[in-house]
Formats: C-alpha cells, sequence, structure tokens
C-alpha cells in the first residue's frame, strides 16, 4: 500500500470512529418523532359545583378536573384564546351542569357532563375546535 493510501485509510478511519459516519439524528426513527397532528391536552382546571335538588330536599356536590383534547398544532391557538375567555368558558360549564338531575350525573360513562364540558367550550372558544373531553378525577357526592 502506498503512503497515500495509508492515509486516506487512516482519515476515513478516524471519520468513521469519531461519528462522522453516523446518520444525523434529526434522521433516526423518524416515523417515531411527534406529530403536529398528534393528539395533546390542555388542562381547563378543576371545578367544585354544586346542584340544589329541590325534590329531595338535597345538595349534589361534583368535584372533578378536567380537559380537552385537540391536534398538538391547535394548542398553542388554543392556550390564548383560553387565557383570554378563560371566566366565560368555565361560567358557560357551570350554568350548563347546574341544570342537569341526578340521573343525568350518574351515567357511566359520563356523556351529559362531556357534551356540557364541550358546548361550553366551543361556545367561549369556537375555533380551534376541540376533539374530546376527559377528566383526571370526578368526584360526586349527596348530601
Amino acid at each position: 500500500m502506498t503512503r497515500h493510501a495509508i492515509l486516506i485509510a487512516t482519515i476515513c478511519w478516524l471519520l468513521a470512529a469519531t461519528g462522522c459516519g453516523e446518520v444525523p439524528i434529526q434522521f433516526r426513527d423518524v416515523e417515531n418523532l411527534p406529530k403536529p397532528t398528534d393528539p395533546a391536552e390542555f388542562d381547563l382546571g378543576s371545578f367544585d359545583i354544586t346542584i340544589p335538588q329541590d325534590k329531595t330536599n338535597s345538595t349534589i356536590m361534583l368535584d372533578f378536573h378536567a380537559y380537552v383534547i385537540m391536534p398538538k398544532y391547535e394548542l398553542e391557538a388554543f392556550e390564548a384564546e383560553f387565557a383570554d375567555k378563560q371566566h366565560r368558558l368555565r361560567n358557560g360549564i357551570i350554568l350548563r351542569i347546574r341544570e342537569f338531575t341526578r340521573s343525568q350525573l350518574n351515567e357511566p360513562e359520563l356523556e351529559s357532563v362531556r357534551n356540557a364540558i364541550a358546548q361550553g367550550v366551543s361556545e367561549a372558544i369556537p375555533e380551534p375546535k376541540t376533539n374530546a373531553v376527559g377528566f383526571y378525577h370526578f368526584r360526586f357526592l349527596e348530601e
């Protein structure tokens, strides 16, 4: 082998050994990287709602922490709108839920409560749209 060939082989070996021959990180596992359309959660906060029940002379107390799910690329726009309209949104949700009957609050999947939250959110913040409503916790107590 000539001196020139040994020099080229040495340089190639050094480049490979120092990582220059590796695939850059931005091209590794591209399909596993988060996508803008992936779902993201936005925390609506905790709610403590009392609902008087005239027929039974009792009071229902709800304590829940809700969130909405939307595409990740719409999260920033929703956060900005939420900052401006948070009080209106929360008030709309509370007023809707206070109209519920005991049977609506006992639904296994809480569909009525989820729909009320979704309607309250979409009324206060029409765009961007939310995909679903979820709960970090939900407690229902009647006294």
